[in-house]
C-alpha cells in the first residue's frame, strides 16, 4: 500500500479505487470504531444542547422580568417625581405610614385593630 497515490491526469481521488480505504476485517473495524466516535459525540452534545435551551428560556425570561420592573420604576419616579421637589411634611407622612420609619429617639407603639361590632355580638 502507497502513502500517497500517484493520479493519472483527468482521474479523480478514490479512496475504495486508490486503495487507501482498508477491506475486508479491517474495514468492518474502522467503520465500527467512526460509528462509535459518532455515536459518543452525539451523546455527550444532547445534554449540551438541551442546557443551552433551557438556559436561552431562562435569558428571555428574565428579560421580559426586567423590562417589566424597568416600566414599574419608572412609573413610581413619575409619581413620586412631585414629592422630590421638596415637599418634606408629605415625604416624612409616606416614610412614616408605608415604611414605618421613626426618627432617632422616637418611639413607635403599634395596638391591634378593634374587632368589628358584628363579632362582639355574634360571640355574646
Amino acid at each position: 500500500m502507497r502513502f500517497w497515490p500517484r493520479f493519472r491526469r483527468g482521474r479523480r481521488f478514490d479512496f475504495f479505487r486508490d486503495g487507501l480505504w482498508p477491506r475486508g476485517l479491517g474495514r468492518k473495524f474502522l467503520s465500527l470504531g467512526l460509528f462509535a466516535i459518532v455515536l459518543y459525540l452525539f451523546v455527550t452534545t444532547i445534554p449540551l444542547v438541551l442546557g443551552l435551551v433551557s438556559l436561552k428560556r431562562e435569558e428571555a425570561r428574565l428579560g421580559i422580568e426586567v423590562l417589566q420592573l424597568r416600566v414599574k420604576q419608572n412609573d413610581l419616579l413619575q409619581r413620586f417625581r412631585p414629592l422630590q421637589a421638596g415637599d418634606t411634611l408629605t415625604m416624612e407622612k409616606l416614610a412614616r405610614e408605608r415604611v414605618g420609619m421613626t426618627k432617632p429617639g422616637e418611639t413607635v407603639y403599634y395596638f391591634p385593630a378593634p374587632e368589628s361590632t358584628a363579632e362582639t355580638l355574634k360571640a355574646k
